[in-house]
């Protein structure tokens, strides 16, 4: 479990998960909590930057527009 500062001043207790088992080796990203604002169809292509505070502590960022992405 994670605590992830998001812009906006959203904070959320999340998970990373590790899914190694057969064809899968990914992490995935969990509990966003209800209402989470970036989990709609309008932030398809959005840029999501994750940046590592502390052991357990991370502030993300996503980045709808294409000249901010392209700049970033």
């Amino acid at each position: 479990m994670v605590t992830i500062k998001w812009q906006n001043d959203l904070e959320t207790t999340s998970r990373f998960i590790y899914y190694g088992v057969g064809t899968r080796n990914e992490y995935r990203l969990t509990r966003f909590g209800k209402g989470f604002p970036f989990l709609s169809d309008d932030n398809v292509g959005d840029l999501l930057i994750i940046c590592k505070i502390a052991a357990t502590v991370y502030e993300a960022y996503v980045i709808q527009r294409d000249d901010e992405i392209e700049i970033f």
